[in-house]
């Protein structure tokens, strides 16, 4: 059993040597872009958690708020406490969405900050080495881009998950004030 765990750690180290590697020879930008896609994965994650839980609660749980906003109260003022018991929990499903749209709309521009660093530092070594040797040429070139694609791909896979929990948000939302108007 020791051989294999001494593999497993073996290849666990050299893995994440060239993880570190790659990050390295990308450039600084790649960590920004990292960051920007772990902050829009969690808050995507907990608003599908927090939705999961919504969409599985019993409407009991919410009625004793509910009935006092509403059950207490006759006509206009009743309407405007449903609004408002409406509205928080419109506000608590819908959270994050600012700060999600946000970071879905900052990934592309920073990993464009990563190209036009690396097309800099690719031609400044240019300058500093006088030649027009084609493969560092396309190996600067491959190095720049790689902030830009990664951007795009977090971009990208961040606007599809948001645009399926903003449905499902509001399809859990319409559910419970449904459910809650047939108790009242």
């Amino acid at each position: 059993m020791e051989p294999f765990v001494h593999l497993i750690a073996h290849t666990v180290d050299g893995l994440l040597w060239q993880v570190g590697a790659f990050f390295q020879w990308v450039g600084v930008v790649i960590w920004a872009i990292l960051a920007i896609a772990f902050l829009l994965w969690f808050m995507l994650i907990q608003r599908a958690l927090l939705l999961y839980r919504y969409a599985q609660a019993d409407v009991q749980r919410f009625f004793p708020a509910w009935s006092f906003c509403c059950g207490a109260l006759e006509g206009r003022s009743a309407h405007n406490a449903e609004a408002i018991f409406s509205q928080g929990l419109h506000g608590l499903l819908h959270r994050y969405g600012r700060e999600i749209n946000m970071l879905i709309a900052l990934c592309p521009m920073v990993g464009l900050l990563g190209t036009v660093m690396g097309m800099i530092t690719l031609f400044h070594q240019m300058a500093l080495t006088e030649g027009s040797q084609v493969s560092a040429f396309a190996d600067g070139i491959f190095k720049a881009i790689i902030p830009t694609m990664a951007s795009m791909v977090v971009a990208l896979s961040g606007l599809f998950a948001h645009a399926v929990v903003r449905y499902r948000t509001e399809a859990v939302y319409a559910s419970v004030i449904k459910k809650m108007r047939a108790q009242a």
